[in-house]
């Protein structure tokens, strides 16, 4: 059902976005036709009205983008809502058979572990898949087991814990110098094909070409603008599988140490606190039941910076959960917020596109780079306010109401 609800979607995406592609290829056709004219030295006035014209056909590619996104999120909602009635469905009735407070989700919608360590008798997927009539829900391994009084929760950063493990280090280590050595050959290739291009513009100028040789020149560069996206599209897909084999390595030793550290302190849960975009799952917990520390003491990670901290495994938890978007959006000042945010973003991105028609192939990746890194700033200080009062109020809440923990529902980890 879900496979072809993917399908379905995808099927609607290609026929909707024809229109929009077409005036995207115009807008760049245009662009093209702007930058020819800065380097003809064609005269101002002309250039000025090119200028005009490349901004109102980027309003328009940018109100398309909207009305497509738009006409897109409401097809994938139509098509998905029927599943995720059936999924709630399932969740609530295995919920009931299993007598459960909650289910939590092994992994979010990012694919990074929420669920980091658990006993395996707690698993109710198979029961899910039952519940969902899939077809696949194997005989059961084990039988769901699990009473409330013995459930003891820890939690720590993942992501944090990475960046202090010596063997990943030496794998980021090893990434780099490869991803420094593809740099290197790719900017010998581009050198070629600007400086071909640079000599083709010279004598096109000076009008000293036969029709012969502009197609020569041209097929040339085309060759080798083809074979620099070529060595682009293999030199990450290499980077990106030597990560994935890289990771696992060291993923497989972080998860023994979670392991021990939890058998070792108690814990029958080990949660992760944050997404690796940043997102906190864990919006409020004890201090007592973060293991990073001792997860470190582990791994052999010498870390100075981190408060050494007593681990004390604690039953009978009382845990709430929130959902922290949903409560930014319906804040009075949030509409004003985001609509800066994305004021500034349709900004930058109409002065990129213009300006980057002028740069080198390296010299525009460091600008998109460095104007992802403004924006993100930008977002941050906006959304900040927001985020310290939200997390203020749930300090007060979990005190006064004595939860020990607080979750995040956004992501879908609860």
């Amino acid at each position: 059902m879900y496979e072809k609800a993917l399908k379905d979607f995808e099927a609607e995406k290609k026929a909707v976005s024809a229109e929009y592609e077409k005036k995207e290829q115009v807008l760049e056709q245009n662009i093209k036709e702007y930058s020819a004219m800065i380097q003809n030295k064609s005269s101002e006035e002309a250039i000025a009205a090119k200028q005009e014209e490349l901004i109102k056909l980027d309003e328009e590619l940018q109100k398309s983008a909207k009305d497509l996104e738009l006409h897109l999120g409401m097809k994938k909602e139509a098509i998905m809502d029927p599943i995720l009635e059936d999924v709630n469905g399932a969740l609530k009735s295995v919920t009931k058979e299993l007598k459960l407070n909650a289910i939590l989700q092994s992994t979010n919608i990012e694919g990074v572990s929420f669920v980091l360590c658990a006993p395996d008798e707690t698993e109710v997927t198979e029961y899910l898949l039952r519940e969902t009539n899939s077809g696949k829900a194997r005989i059961f391994a084990t039988e769901y087991k699990s009473d409330p009084s013995s459930v003891t929760i820890g939690y720590t950063n993942i992501e944090l814990v990475l960046m202090y493990m010596p063997e990943y280090k030496l794998m980021e280590q090893r990434l780099e110098t490869y991803t420094n050595k593809l740099a290197e050959e790719y900017d010998k290739k581009s050198n070629v094909l600007y400086s071909l291009y640079e000599e083709y513009l010279k004598k096109e100028e000076s009008k000293s070409l036969s029709e012969q040789e502009e197609n020569e020149y041209l097929s040339r560069l085309t060759v080798l603008n083809n074979e620099l996206g070529e060595f682009t599209e293999e030199g990450s897909k290499e980077i990106e599988t030597m990560r994935a084999e890289q990771m696992e390595a060291v993923l497989a030793k972080l998860q023994t140490a979670l392991d021990k550290v939890a058998l070792n302190n108690g814990f029958t849960f080990i949660l992760n606190q944050a997404t690796s975009s940043g997102v906190s799952t864990i919006v409020y917990g004890p201090d007592n039941a973060d293991i990073t520390f001792a997860l470190l003491e582990e791994i052999e990670a010498n870390v100075e910076t981190l408060e050494k901290k007593k681990l004390v495994s604690q039953g009978n938890l009382k845990v709430g959960f929130v959902n922290v978007e949903a409560i930014m959006i319906e804040m009075p000042e949030f509409k004003t917020i985001q609509s800066n945010i994305q004021t500034f973003e349709e900004s930058l991105l109409s002065e990129q596109k213009i300006a980057s028609e002028r740069l080198s192939p390296e010299d525009q990746e460091k600008s998109w780079e460095m104007a992802e890194e403004d924006f993100q700033k930008y977002r941050g200080e906006q959304l900040e306010p927001l985020m310290t009062r939200i997390q203020s109020e749930i300090d007060e809440i979990a005190k006064t109401k004595k939860y020990d923990y607080i979750i995040n529902q956004t992501g879908g980890n609860v």
